[in-house]
């Protein structure tokens, strides 16, 4: 068996060197970039003020520096977060979860009241009322007018801009139009964005 070389340091001794030297090393991190910073700042103001080559050589020296201890205060902030998800992750995990509980729960569509006050309960009814819904909704009819009292009007546009903006759409075009907005646009006067029309 190995015996310690001083054997009056005990593990509360260790522990207590171990805690120093973290705090000296490490724990100032925050405290000696706050200081780099500083000191970056006061070079700046002096090289502008009075260039020489020593003075730009500590400047270096000190950006350098500065990368280093960001670096560091990065590796500190990584080991933080870790330390606080391994005590603390199954109490986060659990309050997530059941957060999406909640939401998936109220998010849920149990029934639907139809226009004509009908009331489909089933998650088939439902799905199959929410289709007819919106295919009413959203598609249209040929509208047919009369003609009387258009030669009032001035006209503006071209006779052949009038029939390319009359004519009726075929639903490749409205698709291609429908896909080159983007998903996470703002949502149109319905109140619905692309992104639901994309996986409608």
């Amino acid at each position: 068996m190995l015996e310690p070389r001083n054997s009056r340091v005990c593990d509360g001794d260790i522990e207590e060197l171990w805690k120093k030297w973290n705090r000296e090393v490490f724990g100032r991190v925050e405290v000696d970039l706050k200081e780099i910073e500083e000191e970056l700042l006061e070079l700046e103001m002096l090289i502008q003020q009075n260039y020489s080559l020593d003075v730009e050589a500590e400047l270096l020296r000190c950006k350098q520096k500065h990368i280093q201890y960001l670096h560091r205060e990065e590796i500190m902030r990584c080991q933080k977060s870790r330390i606080k998800w391994m005590s603390e992750g199954d109490k986060n995990m659990a309050f997530f979860h059941a957060s999406l509980s909640c939401k998936k729960k109220f998010k849920a569509v149990e029934k639907m009241t139809l226009e004509d006050g009908t009331i489909m309960e089933s998650s088939e009814a439902v799905l199959e009322g929410a289709v007819d819904f919106f295919q009413k909704r959203l598609s249209t009819l040929a509208v047919s007018f009369a003609e009387t009292g258009l030669n009032l009007l001035t006209s503006i546009i071209s006779d052949t801009d009038n029939r390319l903006l009359c004519r009726v759409l075929h639903m490749l075009e409205i698709k291609e139009a429908l896909w080159s907005i983007l998903q996470d646009s703002s949502p149109g006067p319905d109140g619905f964005s692309a992104s639901f029309f994309h996986h409608a």
